[in-house]
């Protein structure tokens, strides 16, 4: 006979494996809970082979948007999706760097010591670079130190608020061209940072987040500093509560549809992607969800 750990595991599998889950679905955890669900395959506006707007998922949620022809994500396929391209630009102190932003910086306030969640399906050109994919300022225009950035740097990831480091996870997170999910979550005064499902930094955290500035992804909200080299793919956010169940459902979903831990130009099944990359006390490792 299953243990109960077993069948608990199964039956978890089984449910969400049962039926079609989409954005809209998710078990506990609908789109509309989230400030931002961004897709790479759908909802961006084009200009030309550039990205000019990129839609929010979310019900009445901002986009993310780049007026600048210079600064404009290009596209690029992955695993046979469709996703960003940022050029990581360094030339002229990187003012020409791709970048995106919510012109109305209302995206992701109200953090203060409370949880948050901010994950990115990514592949990178480079792991030498510092490189940033979230940055959000104090206030419009406000100077590097006192930014709140989500980035990458020295093979490692790492969140920092103001200059001072909140985590830091240990060194070679990253294989360039390999499609990876990274989680910055904070949960009932836990701070992590997960690459694929995996926990590589915990630590206790209840910094104060004021920020109240602009949103800029690939870049730092000022000068476009440490520019992202590489796809980004999806971005997901949201200023609340995102529980553990949740986040698993939410890896299990992107392992699938961006095969996670393969070449980004690696064409997979839908119904095998990503299978086996998640951790090994992963409710849903082999028995993904469709998405």
């Amino acid at each position: 006979m299953k243990s109960s750990a077993a069948k608990k595991q199964m039956n978890q599998a089984s449910a969400l494996g049962s039926r079609k889950i989409t954005l809209r679905n998710i078990p506990g955890c609908g789109v509309s809970s989230f400030d931002g669900w961004y897709t790479a395959d759908k909802g961006v506006i084009r200009v030309g082979n550039s990205m000019s707007e990129w839609k929010n998922n979310v019900p009445g949620g901002p986009s993310l948007t780049q007026t600048d022809a210079d600064e404009r994500p290009g596209l690029a396929n992955v695993n046979g999706l469709v996703a960003l391209e940022f050029d990581g630009d360094t030339s002229s102190k990187s003012v020409n760097a791709d970048n995106a932003s919510d012109s109305d910086g209302l995206l992701m306030d109200g953090i203060g010591t409370g949880d948050f969640y901010i994950a990115f399906v990514i592949a990178t050109d480079s792991t030498s670079d510092s490189m940033t994919l979230f940055s959000k300022a104090i206030s419009s225009g406000s100077g590097l130190g006192s930014q709140f950035n989500c980035s990458y740097g020295s093979n490692r990831f790492s969140m920092s608020v103001g200059g001072s480091s909140l985590a830091q996870t240990a060194g070679n997170q990253l294989v360039v061209g390999q499609t990876t999910l990274v989680e910055y979550h904070r949960l009932n005064g836990t701070l992590q940072i997960f690459n694929n499902g995996t926990s590589v930094a915990s630590v206790s955290d209840s910094t104060d987040i004021t920020h109240a500035g602009p949103v800029v992804i690939g870049a730092t909200t000022r000068n476009n500093r440490f520019p992202f080299n590489g796809q980004i793919c999806e971005f997901i956010c949201n200023a609340g509560t995102v529980t553990v169940k949740n986040r698993q459902i939410i890896e299990a979903l992107m392992a699938r549809k961006w095969n996670l831990g393969a070449q980004s130009n690696r064409l997979a099944t839908r119904k095998k992607g990503g299978q086996g990359v998640l951790p090994a006390d992963a409710p849903f490792r082999n028995q993904i969800p469709r998405f």
